[in-house]
């Protein structure tokens, strides 16, 4: 008798999708929100209050949960991400939280607001030698392409290789999926165009060695050699965080060609208004940033070094 072939089972798993509930934001927010929620669940159970309310108890307490917050100095971000969490994973409660969100809005108007310290071009170049000096040219090339294309740190994230595409001579497409701007305007992917050859042969080179991502690794580690790097530098600013890349590169980006409708362009951002604010308050911000005689020793030494150690590390001329 003729052999049979046995069939052959795949063993590939398929991709599980988000719950519906979360399709439309990132991990990123979905995993503050919970956090934050979380919290607002430890607070109630350390004052002994009802862990199953009806709406009314759920938006006073809710309301006394902020109120907490704000008498302890605690950010403002803990109380938007807790409320926002309430209201996009249960739904009902969006119009049962009249308490909690006026409550809310006046914590906002009474806060000052501190925007992230915009990372001006001499600071990418001494974050991208403090990278690679230390090892990490992951670090480094991530800092450079998110200051030159004006990325929001989830960006840099999810950036694949394969959608960095060559297109003419000496530029380069980043298609950037499933980013801010793309959800507001229902579409699956923004674009955005470098026209840096040296940057363009970098992400060329990753792109043919196999390398999946611009950054392979957790945003915690981004994040933390960020940290690392502020404290070498001994940077005094009271919001030190990577969404300065995209201040500090919108900035350089508007004094490069002096156009804000270019750099609106460039930044995908949905205004002019709001982008020329976003412009201004940068550029106004640099001048503030300080460090200290130390700090200023290793910032002109690390400037000096970056560029050759950029060619030395990946190899292009």
């Amino acid at each position: 008798m003729p052999r049979t072939r046995k069939p052959q089972i795949s063993t590939r798993k398929t991709p599980i999708k988000k719950h519906i509930s979360q399709a439309s934001i990132t991990r990123q927010t979905v995993s503050r929100y919970l956090s934050a929620m979380n919290s607002f669940f430890a607070w109630r159970r350390s004052e002994g209050l009802n862990a199953n309310p009806s709406f009314g108890e759920l938006d006073l307490q809710l309301g006394n949960y902020l109120n907490s917050l704000y008498q302890r100095d605690m950010p403002l971000y803990l109380g938007t991400n807790c409320v926002a969490g309430f209201k996009k994973f249960h739904p009902r409660c969006k119009r049962q939280l009249d308490t909690a969100s006026s409550w809310l809005n006046n914590w906002s108007r009474v806060a000052r607001k501190t925007q992230a310290m915009p990372l001006h071009a001499k600071l990418v170049k001494a974050f991208v030698a403090y990278g690679i000096l230390n090892k990490d040219p992951e670090f480094a090339i991530a800092v450079y392409v998110g200051f030159l294309a004006l990325l929001r740190g989830c960006e840099i994230f999810n950036l694949l290789l394969q959608d960095c595409q060559v297109r003419g001579r000496d530029q380069m497409c980043l298609i950037l999926r499933g980013t801010k701007g793309a959800r507001l305007r229902n579409v699956e992917f923004e674009t955005v165009t470098l026209k840096d050859p040296f940057v363009i042969r970098i992400l060329t080179k990753l792109k043919n060695s196999g390398k999946v991502r611009l950054f392979d690794r957790r945003p915690q580690d981004f994040y933390k050699r960020y940290s690392e790097a502020v404290s070498f530098f001994s940077l005094k600013h009271p919001k030190p965080t990577p969404h300065g890349i995209r201040r500090g590169g919108a900035s350089w980006h508007f004094s490069l060609y002096g156009s804000f409708d270019r750099t609106v362009e460039h930044g995908r951002w949905a205004s002019v208004g709001s982008a020329r604010t976003y412009i201004n308050e940068a550029a106004a911000e640099e001048a503030a940033i300080s460090a200290t005689d130390e700090g200023e020793r290793r910032l002109v030494d690390a400037v000096g070094l970056s560029m050759n150690l950029l060619q030395r590390e990946f190899g292009t001329k």
